[in-house]
């Protein structure tokens, strides 16, 4: 059975969607970092990476002359 939501409750659900969507989103991407960070065998990150301020370290874990973004590959 469906909830029909009221009129002046939709605007509400459809930011908390969009919100749930985003809070997922970045769950995903900070994991992706933990497991890319991982797999080079890299020493594991000295602090909590979900921190804004904490991720200055992580760029220094991976160290290339040609980074893929750049490359154009």
């Amino acid at each position: 059975m469906a909830y029909v939501y009221p009129v002046k409750m939709r605007a509400t659900r459809d930011i908390l969607r969009r919100r749930n969507y985003m809070v997922r989103k970045r769950a995903d991407l900070i994991s992706h970092v933990q497991n890319t960070n991982s797999q080079y065998n890299q020493p594991e990150y000295g602090m909590n990476i979900t921190r804004k301020c904490n991720r200055e370290e992580v760029l220094s874990h991976f160290t290339c002359s040609e980074p893929f973004m750049e490359s154009g590959k």
